[in-house]
């Protein structure tokens, strides 16, 4: 049995991470590793140096060891996202942390700078109190700013120096506001997370934006459990459909990630990617506000639960600003073999598209030439819904969009 000073030591860490459920829980779990391996380095310390409820262990009671985690840990590293901001229980224990920065500053006269958001995913809104504190980190690589430490974790392959520059700043911002001469007092007591008020109202930010040229990407493939039996060559897949390369070994991370980043130009409002089984909302929600969706296709993937139905309804769906592209693969070879059936089957399956050949991409074998086709198609896309004129440029009524979820 642990003794009382065993635990306030076990809860006095230098950072608690606070993320939202469903927010990609396995890159949140490399990145609390990676950022807890760059503190020990900054600091010197060995040990627990962050907190992470998914380390609690069996046994303790999971309500009181968050509690005390949130009153003894130096900072608060906020993953922010849409999700984050829309979760209840992120913004109670961004709340009760932010009070105990407002009692220190009462006390002491001074506010420590330890309230850390990061952002982990692009959000169209930022609350009023997050705005206030820097998150945008002007010093780190492009890449944050514009698609957050989610596409960074995930591409730490191909970003491996402006991955560690941003775990080496994040790493020094985090000792210096744990080790400083203004650093957060600790809280002798434990809060009632129930009874505290979230920090960020209710549905604050849709995560479906209602404006228009934003992207979103739809994922018709497997994983590599899913497609195990249906070919032979499971290196193409991962444990989510997010990570699905068909450009391997030419690159990665998978098309999830890489798409997110082409699309991402200064022109358009943000990038998304939609679970397959969205797929009637969506183009829905497009339709409504002249927004450009793509259906990224693996041909060998096609008869799969959902992904059928999904491309009938794409299928028999125009919206002006909507494209198909199906990748192909130069590398593999089981590709090749079996390439003129793959892609006969997907000209069957898009038979009101295959024709649109502007908005349509069949055998694109080489990363390079579906980089080219998706610019192709994005440029198309705007201009098609351009020349209709905004005829639904946002929510008129109040409404919200219907729900969203990353693959």
């Amino acid at each position: 049995m642990r003794t009382k000073d065993a635990e306030r030591a076990l809860d006095r860490r230098y950072f608690f991470l606070s993320y939202a459920r469903g927010d990609d829980q396995a890159s949140v779990g490399r990145f609390y590793d990676d950022l807890c391996d760059a503190v020990r380095r900054r600091s010197g310390t060995r040990g627990g140096v962050g907190f992470l409820d998914q380390e609690i262990e069996p046994g303790d009671r999971w309500a009181e060891r968050i509690a005390r985690a949130l009153a003894r840990s130096a900072t608060l590293v906020a993953l922010i996202s849409p999700t984050y901001f829309n979760s209840e229980y992120c913004g109670k224990e961004a709340a009760f942390f932010w009070d105990r920065l407002d009692r220190h500053q009462k006390l002491f006269g001074t506010r420590p700078a330890a309230f850390i958001p990061i952002l982990w995913s692009p959000c169209p809104a930022i609350p009023d109190m997050i705005n206030e504190v820097q998150y945008d980190h002007r010093d780190l690589d492009d890449t944050y700013r514009r698609f957050g430490v989610r596409l960074m974790v995930r591409s730490a392959v191909e970003k491996i120096l402006a991955y560690e520059v941003l775990l080496y700043h994040l790493a020094d911002r985090i000792v210096q506001a744990a080790t400083g001469p203004s650093r957060l007092l600790e809280e002798q007591g434990l809060p009632d997370l129930d009874t505290v008020a979230p920090m960020f109202p209710e549905r604050l930010v849709s995560e479906w934006p209602a404006g228009p040229d934003h992207v979103h990407f739809i994922l018709a493939t497997g994983t590599a459990d899913q497609m195990r039996g249906r070919r032979q060559r499971l290196d193409y897949y991962g444990t989510g459909v997010e990570d699905w390369a068909p450009y391997h070994p030419e690159v990665r991370p998978g098309l999830w990630s890489l798409s997110q980043y082409i699309a991402g130009s200064p022109q358009r409002s943000g990038v998304g990617a939609v679970a397959v089984d969205r797929v009637v909302d969506l183009m829905a929600w497009a339709q409504d506000h002249n927004q450009i969706v793509v259906l990224l296709v693996d041909a060998w993937a096609d008869l799969l639960p959902g992904n059928a139905s999904a491309m009938r309804h794409y299928d028999r769906t125009r919206v002006p600003g909507s494209a198909v592209l199906i990748p192909g693969s130069g590398t593999d070879s089981e590709y090749q073999a079996s390439a003129d059936v793959l892609e006969a089957k997907m000209i069957a399956a898009f038979a009101g598209r295959h024709d649109d050949a502007d908005l349509f991409g069949l055998g694109l074998t080489t990363f390079g030439e579906y980089h080219a086709k998706l610019e192709e198609v994005l440029a198309v896309a705007q201009n098609r819904i351009g020349e209709l004129g905004r005829v639904n440029p946002g929510i008129e009524d109040g409404g919200e969009p219907p729900g969203f979820r990353t693959p």
